[in-house]
């Protein structure tokens, strides 16, 4: 039997945005923000 989640748990708290864009650079800065803490940035596929 699957868990459930609260939705609200991975809602955005703030405004919605009021441009297309805006929610682009919001995604765009928390994949910058989490890169920004790995150690080592490079991925090896060998």
């Amino acid at each position: 039997m699957p868990q459930r989640y609260a939705k609200k748990t991975y809602r955005y708290p703030g405004a919605k945005p009021k441009s297309k864009e805006a929610p682009v650079v919001m995604l765009a800065d928390a994949v910058d923000a989490s890169a920004q803490t790995l150690n080592d940035p490079g991925f090896d596929f060998n």
